[in-house]
């Protein structure tokens, strides 16, 4: 049996990019603020799977005249897309769980759709969506793929625009290597130092402080950032494969290679 650990790494979306020796590892991908934590809460309410899309509101509208069966959630700037069912809020997810019972989500986002969509294009084959919600099952998930695939893990931030230093993101990511690390993996330095800073933290106090959790108060959407800080709160992991997220099922260890997407 190979006893050799798992090394665990984070990575900006753009750093992560310019690697291609790290294209091969297990990727958790965060967006804390709201994309990964909105994603989970609709798998958690029943959607049969969520296709995130990179697309601007000229071809949003088309998108979705072609797909009357299905739900849209989709934002631009935090703001609703036009012709979107809802915002990607997970207050306003939560709250209208019944709508998205065994239903396809179309899911669009300011910075998250174009990450997973680069992630995808370059042939990453195994991609897991993590967040403080899910940091314990996304962290438990990541170490089965790391074992069967034999590759090590390299968490992803997308970071934002408003947040230069990526805050909540960094806060999400550092979160679930706290995980990893308690599970055996080995962590760089950095992410080691990065652990012990927020070991005895408050979750939503820190990210309360961000930029981006500023500018969603301002807007209403203060209950999104309590929602995104539930440590563990949702044991969904969502997965990328073949152009669809749907819920990981860690008793089911089969891998799949080169996903494609299907044309929507």
């Amino acid at each position: 049996m190979d006893n050799t650990p798992i090394t665990a790494r984070i990575e900006s979306s753009i750093l992560w990019a310019a690697r291609t020796d790290q294209r091969d590892d297990i990727l958790i991908i965060v967006d804390v603020l709201r994309a990964c934590t909105t994603i989970c809460i609709l798998l958690s309410n029943g959607a049969k799977e969520v296709r995130s899309v990179d697309l601007n509101i000229k071809t949003f509208l088309p998108l979705r005249r072609r797909n009357r069966n299905v739900i849209f959630v989709g934002e631009r700037n935090r703001v609703k897309l036009p012709g979107a069912d809802l915002t990607n809020s997970p207050w306003e997810c939560l709250n209208n769980k019944t709508l998205f019972h065994s239903k396809s989500v179309i899911f669009s986002s300011t910075d998250f759709s174009n990450v997973l969509d680069w992630a995808e294009r370059h042939n990453a084959q195994h991609i897991l969506l993590g967040c403080v919600v899910n940091a314990k099952h996304v962290a438990e998930a990541a170490v089965d793929l790391a074992r069967e695939a034999k590759r090590d893990i390299c968490i992803v931030e997308c970071g934002d625009p408003e947040d230069e230093d990526a805050t909540v993101d960094n806060i999400g990511s550092t979160v679930i290597a706290r995980s990893l690390q308690e599970m055996g993996c080995r962590v760089e330095g950095q992410v080691d130092r990065r652990i012990q800073k927020i070991r005895s933290k408050d979750i939503l106090a820190l990210v309360s402080q961000s930029v981006q959790a500023a500018i969603l108060r301002s807007l209403g959407f203060a209950e999104d950032v309590r929602i995104c800080c539930e440590l563990n709160k949702i044991n969904i992991v969502p997965r990328l494969a073949e152009g669809a997220i749907t819920s990981f099922n860690r008793g089911l260890r089969r891998l799949t290679k080169n996903p494609k997407k299907r044309r929507l």
